[in-house]
């Protein structure tokens, strides 16, 4: 997907969401949630790398709606785990994390089980270290979805398990010849979540 077509999609959609909750009742919410996720660089062409692993997130938001459609907006910070390279003490390490701001758009069965997704923009920091020649800090503000099930436990607390991903751009694979601009291309994100959740 176009990065710019995507953001411009994204903001649309935070506003219509906008307009629709501007007489509604909100429910506010509060959830945290682990599971695993990476940054899309790509493997090493030589040498080793270690890409990806333990990720989690927090995150808040207000819901309206009525039984079984419901909408909202929401906002979340998240981390992953470093991308790391090395070839012949050569080292290349990609660190990154993210806020967001999504609508929300949720279908809830009487059963329990509820359809989610997610549509916003991510604010994107990544940072490259190591004792290479393209140390380098950068932020992005790119498009973002997330598609999810989850599952009523009560009135108040809630499971459930969401994938997520940010358009970002690929860099340079490690260790080939490179600008520092093909290096620090802001990666795309990708995570897979279980997750709890607070209603109030």
């Amino acid at each position: 997907m176009n990065c710019k077509r995507a953001s411009v999609v994204s903001i649309a959609s935070i506003f219509s969401l906008a307009s629709l909750v501007s007489q509604a009742v909100a429910s506010p919410y509060i959830g945290i949630n682990a599971g695993i996720g990476r940054m899309d660089t790509p493997s090493a062409d030589s040498g080793s790398d270690s890409i990806g692993g333990l990720s989690g997130g927090i995150n808040a938001g207000y819901l309206w709606g009525g039984d079984s459609i419901q909408y909202g907006i929401e906002a979340g910070y998240y981390m992953y785990p470093e991308n790391k390279y090395e070839l012949n003490g050569l080292q290349l390490n990609y660190e990154g994390k993210h806020g967001d701001l999504m609508g929300i758009g949720r279908y809830k069965f009487d059963s329990g089980w509820i359809v989610i997704s997610k549509f916003g923009l991510a604010f994107v920091k990544q940072v490259t270290s190591g004792n290479s020649s393209v140390n380098y800090s950068k932020q992005q503000t790119l498009p973002k979805i997330t598609l999810g099930v989850g599952y009523e436990l009560t009135n108040n607390w809630e499971l459930n398990t969401q994938l997520s991903h940010v358009f970002g751009s690929k860099p340079t694979a490690f260790p080939n010849p490179g600008t520092s601009d093909d290096y620090n291309q802001v990666a795309s994100i990708d995570m897979m979540a279980l997750g709890i959740s607070y209603n109030f």
